[in-house]
């Protein structure tokens, strides 16, 4: 995120974490509001809606998920800059789909990586 190319934020890394959907969409280091659609394409899937790319696109990513769970150790971090999500958005709502369809199964504790960035001075 530092490398200066054009449309790209100077930032240095404050910290990591591993959250689960609900810590990370309760956590006082998140903007909730900077996180895009993951209860639009929830709601989708709950009344059978598959008109959406977005929404094909997270059914395909939940789909692959269930087939490997261990997975999710494997996806590149959710990215935070200033507490507003730049990267990350079909991650957060695959787990929350995942959580919502099957709140007793392992998906609601499952944890994502998540790093929170702060923008450098004058960017």
């Amino acid at each position: 995120m530092a490398d200066g190319k054009k449309g790209r934020l100077a930032c240095r890394l404050a910290s990591s974490d591993r959250l689960s959907i609900a810590e990370l969409l309760s956590s006082p280091k998140i903007d909730p509001s900077s996180i895009p659609y993951y209860q639009e394409v929830y709601e989708d899937v709950l009344g059978g809606k598959d008109d959406w790319p977005v929404t094909r696109k997270v059914k395909e990513y939940a789909g692959y998920l269930m087939q490997r769970p261990e997975s999710v150790a494997d996806l590149p971090p959710v990215q935070f800059v200033d507490g507003k999500l730049h990267d990350g958005a079909h991650r957060i709502s695959t787990l929350y789909l995942l959580s919502k369809l099957h709140p007793n199964s392992p998906w609601p504790k499952a944890k994502l990586k998540v790093d929170f960035y702060e923008a450098a001075s004058g960017s």
